[in-house]
């Protein structure tokens, strides 16, 4: 995030020359997504027991990649509203059945009892 690390979201008035651009953030996480998971579960056997890959990431490169996948036909998401953004702490969830990508569940938080978090760790000010 260059000069941007550490600020918080809507504090900065005007772009900085060292933040990513939405179009390389989108390209990045296109490029993660072909690197990281379709090439490595094409060499998985499928049947038997289901694989489970967890992703750990920020809510905005999860939200540009899951748009971006959406956008480009990689993944389909006929039943899942795409939210403008993800909340804090929220599960999204991609199924592979072998021929097909499909978005199940996109910034769910029915496993936070108190609903959705107002702030994270690295917006709090000590």
């Amino acid at each position: 995030m260059g000069e941007l690390q550490g600020m918080v979201y809507g504090s900065v008035k005007t772009g900085s020359p060292t933040a990513e651009t939405s179009h390389a953030l989108s390209v990045r996480a296109m490029v993660w997504w072909r690197d990281a998971i379709v090439e490595r579960t094409a060499s998985l056997s499928m049947g038997g027991e289901p694989y489970n890959i967890l992703v750990v990431s920020h809510g905005g490169f999860i939200s540009t990649l899951v748009k971006s996948l959406v956008r480009s036909g990689k993944v389909t998401a006929d039943r899942v509203k795409i939210l403008q953004n993800l909340p804090n702490m929220s599960v999204s969830i991609i199924e592979w059945d072998g021929a097909t990508w499909r978005l199940v569940k996109y910034g769910d938080i029915s496993h936070l009892a108190t609903g959705p978090l107002d702030h994270s760790a690295d917006e709090m000010w000590i």
